[in-house]
């Protein structure tokens, strides 16, 4: 499955309270990443869209080797 024109899916690594993550390929760079993606039930839920927003933007304000870096939102 391509997802934004650039990622291709490959695997789907894990699921938490509010998202599913895969493994995937940046098709522009040849770069393999992690995509965190909202559960489907809650695409349509202002409160839920508004925590996982919150949730990428914190994670990208922080900056350690053992932290994930966020690419894009």
């Amino acid at each position: 499955m391509l997802l934004g024109h650039k990622f291709v899916l490959l695997r789907f690594i894990a699921r938490g309270g509010m998202s599913l993550v895969y493994e995937a390929k940046d098709e522009f760079i040849q770069r393999h990443v992690a995509i965190k993606l909202l559960r489907p039930a809650l695409v349509n839920e202002g409160e839920a869209i508004r925590r996982f927003r919150r949730e990428a933007e914190l994670t990208a304000s922080v900056q350690h080797p053992n932290v994930v870096a966020v690419l894009e939102m």
